[in-house]
């Protein structure tokens, strides 16, 4: 909504499913609050179904794990029900860039996930596990996927190489020309356009 200018209410779309892609791996409960406005209004659910956070409180059990992104990563296939009554919260299904088995983490479990994809041994029903399968980008499922993983694991490349997300642009502030001492009036500057021959490519 925020990205698209929606507004609430206004512009509302019916959709199948509802994911919330290129989450890093390892990220904890509260770093995933972090970018979650009013998070008040925020109840997150394991895939189990299990809550782990309840609109400002941390569930019991997981509390000693709130803050540590190793022993309690948000994974593929938790999911959010956004909204202050839970009947008419908006649910948003999670997805973490290469972790395919659902545990937060990227590891050789997930590589082995993704090539029973591919040989067919396994199949990604929810929309969410595809998208964390797909680091490649290419809109299937590939050996790229699992090469990718895999260099994830050794340390050649960071996951955020394989986020697709581009940040819209700050438009460039005008700037303001130079105003010359002896006439008080703005300095013209050179036409900096290429013309003719010059500009064109050999």
């Amino acid at each position: 909504y925020g990205e698209a200018s929606y507004v609430h209410g206004k512009d509302d779309e019916t959709f199948d499913r509802v994911v919330l892609g290129q989450i890093s791996p390892n990220t904890s409960v509260k770093a995933f609050l972090e970018n979650v406005v009013n998070p008040e209004k925020a109840r997150i659910y394991r895939a189990d179904g299990t809550i782990v956070y309840d609109c400002g409180t941390v569930a019991e059990a997981f509390e000693a794990m709130f803050d540590n992104g190793n022993a309690l990563p948000v994974g593929t296939g938790w999911y959010v029900a956004y909204g202050v009554k839970l009947e008419y919260a908006d649910v948003v299904y999670l997805s973490v860039l290469g972790d395919v088995d659902g545990d937060g983490v990227v590891s050789a479990s997930d590589a082995s996930a993704v090539n029973s994809v591919i040989i067919g041994g396994l199949k990604l029903d929810a929309l969410e596990f595809r998208l964390a399968a797909m680091l490649s980008n290419s809109g299937r499922i590939t050996a790229a996927d699992t090469a990718a993983i895999n260099a994830v694991i050794i340390g050649v490349a960071e996951i955020s190489d394989y986020f697709t997300f581009v940040p819209k642009q700050t438009p460039e502030q005008p700037v303001e020309p130079e105003v010359s001492e002896e006439t008080g009036k703005p300095e013209e500057t050179p036409d900096q356009t290429v013309s003719g021959e010059e500009g064109k490519n050999e």
